[in-house]
């Protein structure tokens, strides 16, 4: 999807990637990074806010995660997320701004029949399952610090 590269003329953005239901389905992120750590850091994301939604009837738009060297924020699909790792004191301003026109061309891309997962150097997403403790200790090693998180919702209706 190269509606993706949006997010890399922004400063301080390392990249985006997007999870669907059969997994990785697009990134821009760069081959330095860890992106089992990453991909699994967006699964639990995904799942939180899907858990939120289905124990609160509210669903999740929008999830940032703040630590002391980064942030990821991430943004809830209609069948996936949308997650932006960032760098540094990044403009949250912009990065929201640019969510909001890139998301619908995320989730018509992901609508379309024939949607595939891409291939990367990760054979399979599924053995990432959840978090675990092992990516969230990677993710807290690049993120750094405490975490924050910090979310928007919407009631179903």
């Amino acid at each position: 999807m190269e509606i993706l590269q949006e997010f890399n003329k922004t400063v301080n953005v390392l990249g985006a990637f997007v999870l669907g239901d059969q997994g990785l389905m697009a990134s821009t992120l760069p081959q330095s990074i860890d992106h089992a750590s990453i991909i699994s850091a967006g699964n639990g994301i995904l799942r939180t806010m899907q858990g939120i939604e289905s124990t609160t009837a509210k669903k999740i738009d929008e999830m940032t995660i703040k630590g002391a060297n980064g942030t990821i924020v991430a943004r809830n699909l209609e069948k996936g997320c949308l997650c932006v790792v960032c760098t540094g004191n990044v403009n949250l301003a912009l990065i929201n701004l640019t969510l909001g026109a890139v998301s619908k061309s995320v989730n018509d891309a992901l609508a379309a029949e024939g949607a595939r997962p891409i291939k990367t150097q990760i054979a399979s997403l599924s053995h990432l399952g959840g978090m675990g403790s092992d990516a969230m200790a990677k993710l807290r090693a690049t993120l750094g610090g405490k975490w924050t998180a910090r979310h928007s919702s919407s009631v179903h209706g």
